[in-house]
């Protein structure tokens, strides 16, 4: 049966609208911040990545059913009805902050999301009918205003730019009303025994075969539309049964679900997420009372639709639960709920966790003070003065050093939102070094420079000398910029690219990670990755002119190779047993699970005579478990009738014992430099959007200085690169052309070495020239011995590093354990 459109008038409308009371953002230093964190979502709407029904076509009835965007859309054209807002039109509704957008959080009760019972759709029509919906123009449902599958490659595209705006449609404070319907429709009749089975490959066959085992099959079709097969069963509970098994009982199958989801509302990741988000901006705002007064005059927030009648949430405000508990709550249930796709896991946890940054942040730098409880030393004028200990009504909690009502000196900053940071304080700002417990539990150390006052960072009211003055609550690695906003600390997913290999090198990338990182990778391939190496030297004759040591020296640093010298089996990929180290070796010297045996035995019968590592010859003929790796190294040089015999053990071990186990020449990384374009300005600070908290490049010159230099003058500074990787520009250029480097070109920055000959010839113009880093990005180059491939070497550094993470976690875990056990925590 074909979708229908109606002009049917018969269904009741929606009573006149009252006359809200209208939010002006210069009402309050908070509301332009809030509006600046929608800023990815108005650009989504611009480029209709995200969609918004017409409320009214849903209050009079045009949308009868709800179906995919793609159909909707589909429908829009044939029938020339318009369902959904323009994207001008969307952007105005966003931007009239009166909460015009209703945004949708519900369970899909079915794997397509398509309200099969029309409960859902039931449900908003009569919430926009009464009076609670009335003032709402758009509607946020992601089933009809996102691409569902299957999708194009364009339409992949579209999605993926609307998944990271997900959370901000449901948190928006001022431009946006959630509404819940927590509860699950009851399962159709049609529905009953139907199973879904995804999987590229499969076939019905399969199917057939896979699952009749679990019960008796009353049909198998294939649903061409979504790309999979749909099966029903003579009951219900066969179907439970069979999808109880997995997908591993279907050759080929990648899910397998009942078309019905049942799964309760509070056990779905992506609503916990919706719900968390929802009411946290003003759940924090009640902390601040002038801006809570003003957020009071708009609709809800947060709206229960699943009753006989739409009700206001109780936990408008957050409930009776703290900032911390609450947070806590929210990011336990996403991480322990269900998803369709695991992957979306850790999509939002960090949704969730990036806007929890957000707003604090905002909040922070809000103008409004937070009260408090200060318990700790004064000075002789009543000011918080030497240590002591400030609560926050928010949950935040600072303890240390005082000087003059603001934190200075070392301290401990607990926020809410779960992180911790330990470090240096001065006048309230971090200053020096910190270490940041995030509350993912990453660690990280950083350094911090106090703002300036001319960087125009927030300034604490004069009649809130105290409270005000907290650090924001960001990771520790964040620098304040315009406007006081934050950057969101590192991304915590190392991506290695390579670049280059050879027999002898690998050139790659590390990136998405910090310095600590890049330098315990390089640690553990210089110092951890076992090797084989000649350990003991047993001389039987000897009548070089070299001593004995010499040449035992000589033996250890030849490199040999071995694919038994890894940890196990499961580490390398081989499949022979490896060589154990001879300390842990049940034999009491030497033996063939921990030792290669050599020798040596040359006589020179002529003038004279190369003694190479070709005379390095196994003990046992054609032992092939460890070999030296380059035949033509010199050991020493003989005579007409001198003589060297000699025995060799060869053992493993590793670089951190002595140099000679250690895999690489060399193992070196370098930052990629920072090199920004004129319009940058001079040295101020590194400038940050206050709606997505990401920095813009820091400079590279002095515009101010740089102007005042003759054509001559820039060109002679540019001519000292060695890699002549820069260019001058006369005024001409820098007037027609603003965005043109004046340092090194962008596409070539990579080349540049920061051999910093450009700095000195700088010197002769003060402040003319700095040179930046991108802090998450380095070059690596690793040359390797000859023992391992290069590309090898990086591969077990790795596995390196992840077994001394998961040792450090073991640790920790039984460290909590035996805490826990003696009423204590970490």
């Amino acid at each position: 049966m074909g979708w229908f459109f109606t002009d049917s008038k018969a269904e009741p409308q929606a009573p006149p609208s009252k006359k809200r009371a209208s939010v002006q953002l210069s009402e309050h230093k908070a509301l332009p911040l809030l509006v600046a964190l929608d800023k990815p979502l108005v650009d989504a709407l611009r480029s209709s990545a995200v969609k918004l029904i017409d409320a009214d076509r849903i209050r009079d009835g045009t949308i009868p059913k709800i179906m995919r965007r793609q159909d909707l859309e589909r429908l829009e054209r044939e029938r020339g009805v318009q369902l959904f807002l323009s994207a001008e039109r969307s952007i105005k509704v966003h931007g009239s902050y009166e909460r015009e957008i209703a945004s949708m959080t519900y369970g899909w009760d079915t794997a397509d999301g398509d309200d099969p019972t029309g409960e859902y759709l039931a449900a908003v029509r009569r919430y926009l009918l009464s009076a609670l919906g009335e003032h709402v123009k758009g509607v946020f449902w992601d089933c009809p205003c996102l691409p569902q599958e299957p999708r194009s490659a364009s339409e992949e595209a579209v999605f993926d730019e609307a998944l990271d705006v997900m959370a901000l449609t449901y948190a928006s404070v001022l431009s946006t009303t959630v509404i819940r319907h927590a509860r699950v429709p009851a399962r159709p009749a049609s529905l009953d025994g139907v199973v879904v089975v995804y999987g590229a490959a499969v076939t019905e066959q399969d199917v057939r075969s896979g699952l009749a085992n679990h019960g008796a099959l009353a049909s198998v079709s294939r649903d061409e539309k979504v790309d999979r097969w749909r099966a029903r069963f003579q009951s219900h509970a066969e179907a439970e049964r069979a999808v109880a098994r997995d997908q591993s009982i279907v050759n080929g199958a990648t899910r397998l679900q009942t078309l019905h989801v049942p799964r309760p509302y509070g056990a779905r990741g992506w609503c916990c997420e919706e719900t968390g988000v929802a009411t946290e901006g003003v759940a924090q705002s009640a902390y601040f009372p002038k801006l809570k007064a003003i957020l009071d005059r708009l609709p809800p927030k947060l709206v229960d639709i699943d009753g006989a009648v739409p009700e206001v949430a109780r936990e408008q405000y957050g409930g009776s639960e703290v900032r911390a508990s609450r947070i806590e709550r929210v990011r336990s249930s996403i991480r322990s709920a269900a998803f369709s796709s695991e992957a979306d896991r850790a999509t939002v946890v960090r949704l969730f966790d990036d806007y929890i940054t957000k707003i604090g942040n905002t909040m922070v730098y809000s103008g409004e003070g937070v009260a408090g409880e200060y318990v700790g030393e004064r000075n002789a004028a009543g000011q918080r003065e030497g240590r002591g200990k400030y609560v926050f009504a928010d949950g935040d909690v600072y303890e240390g050093e005082w000087k003059a009502n603001k934190q200075e000196g070392r301290g401990i900053s607990r926020y809410a939102s779960g992180g911790v940071y330990e470090g240096d304080f001065k006048a309230g700002e971090k200053d020096g070094q910190g270490t940041y417990l995030y509350a993912s539990g990453d660690i990280e150390c950083t350094s911090f420079s106090a703002p300036k006052p001319s960087q125009n960072v927030r300034d604490p009211p004069a009649n809130i000398a105290g409270p005000s003055a907290r650090p924001p609550t960001m990771p520790p690695d964040l620098c304040y910029g315009s406007g006081g906003s934050a950057v969101l600390p590192f991304p915590r997913d190392p991506t290695v690219t390579v670049t280059e290999v050879t027999e002898d090198y690998i050139k790659f990338t590390l990136s998405k990670t910090d310095a600590s990182i890049a330098n315990s990778l390089r640690r553990a391939m210089m110092a951890e990755v076992p090797t084989m190496a000649i350990d003991k030297v047993e001389f039987i004759h000897n009548s070089t002119v070299l001593h004995d040591d010499f040449i035992a020296h000589r033996l250890g640093m030849v490199p040999l190779t071995s694919e038994r010298a890894g940890w196990n089996t499961e580490a390398i990929g081989s499949a022979v047993q490896d060589f154990q180290y001879n300390r842990d070796c049940t034999c009491m010297g030497h033996c063939p699970n921990c030792t290669v045996n050599f020798e040596i035995n040359v006589k020179c019968m002529g003038e004279e005579r190369k003694v190479t590592t070709k005379d390095l010859k196994p003990e046992l003929e054609d032992d092939s478990r460890c070999q030296v790796a380059c035949d033509d190294i010199l050991l020493c040089k003989l005579r007409k009738g001198q003589h060297l015999r000699l025995k060799a053990a060869a053992q493993k071990g590793i670089g951190k014992e002595h140099a000679k186990w250690s895999p690489v020449c060399t193992a070196c990384f370098r930052y990629e430099p920072l090199h920004a374009s004129a319009h940058h300005g001079a040295f101020s600070s590194p400038q940050v959007c206050t709606a997505c908290f990401r920095y813009e490049p820091e400079v590279s010159l002095n515009q101010k200085v740089y102007a005042t230099l003759s054509l001559d003058q820039r060109t002679l500074f540019v001519e000292t690169c060695s890699d002549k990787k820069m260019k001058p520009l006369s005024d001409k250029d820098r007037l027609e052309r603003p965005w043109l480097s004046e340092c090194v070109e962008n596409d070539e920055a990579v080349a540049c070495m920061i051999c910093k000959d450009c700095m000195e010839q700088a010197r002769e113009y003060p402040n003319l020239c700095r040179i930046g880093e991108k802090r998450a990005l380095f070059h690596f180059t690793v040359e390797s011995t000859g023992s391992l491939r290069p590309e090898e070497i990086v591969r077990r550094g790795v596995e390196v590093l992840k077994r001394k993470i998961a040792d450090v976690r073991a640790c920790m875990r039984t460290a909590a354990d035996e805490l826990e056990q003696q009423g204590m925590h970490m």
